[in-house]
């Protein structure tokens, strides 16, 4: 929710877009564009863990995989359903109906956003 990204760039992302060096991510937008977006310190912290942790062995290049057989990449479907659970937990109920606005964080005041910064 911090970088704004649509479920489908987050289920997109593959393992060689994640430039560790760097600290960018290369996200696919919509529309075929492509932009280079800030590793967050945290954010990265997660995924390296989730990467030897949590996902499951494959040859898939694909990051965010689904952890029930078939092992596949997971869609934005997925994704979507992650998030709201997420939201729920935290006590943040956007309507299933109209979906996430991606751009709630950049409209957050400091004192009102629910995630850390």
């Amino acid at each position: 929710m911090r970088l704004g990204l649509r479920a489908a760039e987050v289920a997109a992302l593959s393992l060689h877009d994640i430039d560790w060096r760097s600290g960018e991510i290369v996200m696919r937008a919509k529309g075929g564009r492509a932009g280079r977006l800030p590793l967050l310190a945290d954010i990265g912290e997660a995924i390296a863990s989730y990467l030897r942790q949590g996902r499951p062995r494959t040859t898939l290049r694909e990051v965010f995989l689904r952890t029930l057989a078939p092992i596949a990449a997971l869609g934005r479907g997925g994704v979507s359903d992650i998030v709201l659970r997420a939201c729920v937990r935290a006590g943040i109920a956007p309507s299933e109906r109209t979906g996430f606005d991606r751009r709630w964080p950049a409209r957050w005041s400091p004192s009102a956003c629910p995630c850390p910064r």
